[in-house]
């Protein structure tokens, strides 16, 4: 009975010796919830990864920024600010516009005054200029002034029947000499054409005789044109 008591003893003050201490420090279990807040990755079932090579999640991806777009200062030209292609060599009426009818003061209907002309841009190395009116729905030419020197380039209204040409200017017209004789169809309406042909010599021969054509005009201006500025209208008899 001695033995058996001493024994029980034993093993009580074992168990004693030997329980684990509870207050002892124990290792942390993982928080999914707190390893998000404090920036750790975690796995597919919860655990926080110790891969320390795992960059830290950064938020949403950012698209690469487009292409980047020139700076255009305000000295820069767009295509739709350049410069305008020159006009070239051309001719105006204050009487009509290009196209439109001929008003009857310049026709044999009216008082048949030679219309105000002006032209611009002629070639560098024009020398003089001759003035043409021409039905062109006959072939037929009205009148010419040529040998008009070269720094004029406007003829006032009615300068050839006032005697306002400018020297040593000479006229011709259907009618066997000046001065203008403008649009008299028979019907219409027909196209007339005023030109002024740019020459490269002071004074050209012209060699009027009977019905004169294009083909005169050719054969007199075509060899020293340098360039034609042409304006169109239209008459009828009324």
């Amino acid at each position: 009975m001695l033995l058996r008591g001493t024994l029980l003893l034993s093993v009580a003050a074992c168990a004693l010796s030997c329980a684990p201490d509870e207050s002892a420090e124990q290792p942390a279990t993982a928080d999914p919830d707190a390893a998000v807040e404090m920036g750790q990755p975690v796995g597919h079932d919860g655990d926080v990864s110790s891969d320390a090579s795992t960059p830290p999640d950064t938020g949403p991806a950012v698209d690469a920024a487009p292409d980047a777009v020139p700076d255009v200062g305000p000295d820069a030209t767009s295509m739709n600010d350049a410069a305008p292609e020159p006009m070239g060599f051309r001719l105006t009426s204050t009487a009509f516009a290009d196209g439109d009818p001929i008003p009857a003061r310049h026709t044999c209907f009216g008082e048949d005054l030679q219309p105000p002309l002006e032209w611009f841009d002629a070639p560098a190395r024009t020398k003089s200029f001759a003035v043409v009116l021409i039905d062109e729905s006959f072939d037929f030419v009205h009148y010419i002034a040529h040998d008009i020197p070269f720094d004029v380039t406007a003829l006032p209204e009615g300068a050839s029947d006032e005697g306002g040409l400018p020297e040593p200017a000479r006229e011709v017209d259907a009618y066997g000499g000046g001065p203008f004789h403008g649009p008299c169809p028979p019907e219409g309406p027909n196209t007339y054409a005023f030109r002024v042909y740019a020459l490269d010599r002071r004074e050209v021969e012209f060699a009027a005789s009977g019905r004169l054509s294009d083909a005169d005009l050719e054969s007199a201006f075509g060899p020293h044109s340098l360039g034609m500025a042409v304006m169109r209208g239209t008459a009828f008899r009324p």
